[in-house]
């Protein structure tokens, strides 16, 4: 019969040689295959003139595969020895194993080697071996984890053969479940141990993971398989859900004492323009006040400032169109067929009482029906109102003839009416460099806030400019582009720095970008400084993580910095304070997280979807 021994080596040049000779010496051994598992040293030389034949690997592939490749290499064997590479001299005792195979007594036999003593481990990874077998086939191992066999080739070649160190308990398992006859027999064999130091404990470390995962698909059938890792996901779901909500950083409330509230919108911010230098009177409130991160997602998939400011205004997500939403005008303003107050007393039924109206509100709050929303587009408007509080907007964005004026919806009530302010074209000058031919007049923007203050508690100023930027875009060359986000980003901050040091006392200023820049859902910078607010973190009770917020937190923490009761159905919290230095360096970091998160948190899904379908009709049809 044809009698090959196989030998897995890694790192084994210095007993490799005296293996190979004392296998080769043996009258019924016909060949040895040493498989050199990705070896460091000259274990493939020394082998090779010891008489082998050498199968080498690229990489360390592990004990399994390299056993499976040396069967592989002698694959009409009707024998397979198979040895360590550190036995040396002692090798050749493994005639022993040989004789009740070549006999026909047996199909495979396992060496017992003597007790290591001291110089092994404590024997976890033994007993762990031996009760896997014993429960997974009914036989009791006296060596459990002995690489020196003598397998039957048939045999050996129509198994399964495990990965790396959980070869042996793979392969005992395999042969007495497919009805061979396993013999245990003691030979005075010496092999290297690894005795209990570190790197003992760490390879028998390695040795019970491989174990394990040999013994889980032979313990466990594939439906129970299938059945635990389920019920793992919904525990670990289930821990992540309950340790998240118990997670609540230390905070202070920032309820009451402002005199006023003024929101400054700058659509489009990036927290790649913050810290630059190029903004400085952002950094300068970034560097006193209290800073967020702001989740703007609404209902929509393409951000818009339309949909942005209207969301703030709910406190809750909503869908509003750029073209309707943004469609607010000077109540005196003559429109086709009359003034745009009679305008919106015709769709409305009745005379809207401020100095603004929102034509585009009545469509906004259309495209909202059947939502099943919480709060509606003007919830915010309709709280201050109730608390005899008054609100303003300043704020133009239109582009030529096209009419975008989408920060009035933020504090419109639902007829859409703004107590006072101004969006008329008055707010703007000429500018060929500016897109569109226009940008915002500083000077009559603060006029007009002054004005709006006087006589208003909150007020949502935005120049527009950012806007039409970003309407300005897509039509025009990258350099073109880039040149006419800057001018616009510098001008805004420029009027953000006026309007932060002519604050009336007791005021507080909310710098918020309701949109990301580009088409992609961000992160984007939110700001608050004034009377009482610490410099740190705002903290939101909706996300529960230090300096990470969302854009319907807006709408309560404008309420309650006035004292006004949030109305139950808006979704945000009133934020809180934590005191403290601010890294501005890590909210960049963060926003880049959420942009990968969000583009592969559909994929993700869909594919967990797709798989637990499967899974049911696998459990049903089983």
């Amino acid at each position: 019969m044809n009698v090959v021994a196989v030998v897995p080596a890694l790192d084994r040049a210095d007993s490799i040689g005296a293996t190979v000779g004392a296998l080769l010496g043996l009258p019924e051994v016909d060949g040895v295959v040493v498989v050199d598992d990705g070896s460091r040293d000259a274990t493939t030389e020394v082998a090779r003139a010891a008489g082998a034949t050498v199968v080498r690997l690229g990489r360390n592939r592990g004990k399994g595969a390299a056993v499976a490749a040396g069967v592989a290499a002698a694959s009409s064997a009707d024998v397979y020895l198979l040895i360590d590479a550190d036995l040396g001299t002692t090798a050749g005792l493994a005639e022993s194993l040989l004789g009740p195979v070549l006999a026909g007594e047996t199909d495979m036999t396992v060496a017992v080697l003597p007790s290591a003593g001291r110089r092994g481990g404590f024997g976890s990874v033994r007993r762990l071996a031996a009760s896997g077998i014993e429960r997974a086939s009914g036989f009791v191992p006296r060596a459990p984890l002995s690489g020196q066999r003598a397998v039957r080739g048939p045999l050996l070649r129509s198994l399964a053969l495990a990965d790396r160190f959980g070869l042996e308990v793979g392969l005992t398992v395999d042969a007495v479940r497919a009805g061979a006859r396993v013999v245990e027999v003691d030979v005075a064999m010496e092999h290297r141990h690894t005795g209990r130091r570190l790197a003992g404990f760490r390879h028998r470390a390695g040795q019970g993971v491989d174990i394990v995962r040999a013994l889980w698909p032979r313990l466990v059938p594939a439906r129970s398989r299938a059945a635990a890792i389920v019920g793992l996901f919904v525990l670990a779901s289930v821990w992540a859900l309950w340790s998240g909500g118990r997670t609540e950083p230390r905070s202070v409330a920032a309820v009451g004492g402002a005199s006023k509230v003024v929101v400054f919108g700058v659509p489009g911010l990036s927290w790649d323009d913050v810290g630059t230098g190029r903004l400085p009177a952002l950094d300068a409130l970034v560097a006193r006040g209290a800073v967020a991160a702001t989740n703007v997602r609404t209902r929509s998939r393409v951000p818009s400032s339309a949909e942005g400011y209207a969301t703030l205004g709910a406190g809750t997500r909503v869908a509003a169109a750029t073209s309707e939403a943004g469609a607010a005008y000077d109540a005196d303003t003559e429109l086709e067929g009359g003034s745009a107050a009679e305008a919106m007393a015709r769709r409305t039924g009745g005379a809207p009482a401020g100095d603004v109206v929102v034509l585009g509100s009545v469509a906004t709050q259309k495209r909202n029906d059947g939502a099943f929303l919480t709060s509606r587009p003007g919830a915010l408007g309709e709280a201050l109102q109730r608390a005899g509080k008054r609100t303003a907007v300043v704020n133009n964005a239109d582009r030529g003839t096209d009419v975008a004026r989408p920060a009035a919806a933020a504090v419109m009530d639902s007829t859409g009416s703004v107590d006072a302010g101004e969006v008329g074209t008055d707010l703007l000058r000429r500018d060929g460099r500016a897109p569109f031919g226009f940008r915002a007049d500083p000077e009559r923007v603060i006029s007009e806030l002054d004005a709006a203050l006087a006589t208003a508690d909150v007020v949502v100023v935005d120049p527009g400019d950012l806007d039409r930027a970003a309407a300005f875009a897509p039509l025009a060359a990258t350099p073109a582009e880039v040149a006419a986000r800057q001018r616009a980003m510098a001008s805004t901050d420029a009027l953000l720095g006026r309007v932060a040091g002519s604050l009336p006392a007791g005021a507080r200023l909310l710098v918020v970008s309701v949109a990301p820049p580009g088409g992609e859902w961000h992160l984007t910078p939110t700001v608050l400084v004034g009377e009482g607010v610490p410099h740190g973190y705002l903290h939101s009770p909706s996300t529960r993580r230090p300096g990470v917020i969302t854009l319907t937190d807006l709408a309560p923490t404008v309420l309650a910095a006035l004292g006004v009761p949030t109305p139950d159905g808006m979704v945000g919290h009133p934020l809180r304070y934590r005191p403290g230095p601010v890294d501005v360096g890590s909210f960049a970091h963060l926003d880049r997280d959420a942009v990968y998160r969000e583009k592969i948190y559909f994929p993700l899904t869909l594919t967990f979807i797709v798989l637990q379908a499967l899974l049911y009709l696998f459990c049903l049809g089983s």
